[in-house]
């Protein structure tokens, strides 16, 4: 028989690796979302920035 405690130290390790793996994976896919984001801006503001003065 196993002691009760067991069960949710191995419940919290595997949820430890889970975020480990999981939560980089998910800050890249932001970091990518955001990057994207403000290079889609940057090149709207080059060209308004080019037609307001040209």
């Amino acid at each position: 028989m196993t002691h009760p405690g067991t069960k949710k130290k191995v419940d919290v390790s595997a949820l430890s690796v889970y975020g480990l793996v999981v939560f980089p994976k998910a800050l890249g896919h932001v970091y990518e979302a955001v990057i994207d984001l403000f290079d889609r801006l940057d090149k709207r503001l080059l060209l308004a920035w080019f037609h307001s003065h040209f």
